[in-house]
């Protein structure tokens, strides 16, 4: 989460940006939402061990993408963006709260979030609001402790020679 934002609407109010592309805004004075959040249903069914919130809070006022679809898939060339649906097509994808998978699963928007650490600028007199964003995609996999040992010991092996 970037740093809260002050800001004057008809009440005092805080804008907070979240990594995951949130943004609440909220009464300065007591924190109760001014604009709408909703609990929104997840997508379940988690590896073993996992548990997971059934409900995120979602903003009315959200910088998450629309989510991906294999023709959403490219690359330079016909070979790469074969790759890459055959990937999409092999990890798990529910959008942007996909839980983790040991058969891999595709974060979009990925590790770096959607709001950067900057946070947001707002413009009171234009009503304007200011954020930089990043939605880069990646594949992550939820590795069993053996198989982590296993590649840890083999980066090591190789680190010494």
């Amino acid at each position: 989460m970037s740093q809260p934002t002050l800001v004057d609407l008809p009440q005092p109010a805080v804008v907070i940006a979240t990594k995951p592309g949130q943004v609440f805004v909220l009464d300065r004075c007591d924190g109760t939402p001014i604009l709408p959040v909703t609990e929104t249903p997840m997508p379940q069914d988690p590896e073993p061990y996992e548990h997971l919130s059934p409900t995120q809070p979602i903003s009315a006022i959200n910088l998450l993408p629309p989510n991906l679809t294999e023709k959403d898939m490219w690359g330079i060339t016909p070979y790469d963006q074969l790759r890459c649906r055959i990937l999409f097509r092999k990890t798990r994808y529910e959008g942007p709260y996909t839980p983790q998978s040991q058969r891999g699963m595709l974060q979009y928007p990925g590790l770096m979030g959607v709001t950067e650490w900057g946070g947001v600028a707002v413009d009171e007199q234009s009503k304007v609001m200011v954020v930089n964003t990043s939605t880069v995609p990646y594949v992550l996999r939820l590795l069993a402790k053996e198989k982590a040992k296993d590649i840890q010991a083999k980066w090591q092996s190789e680190r010494e020679t």
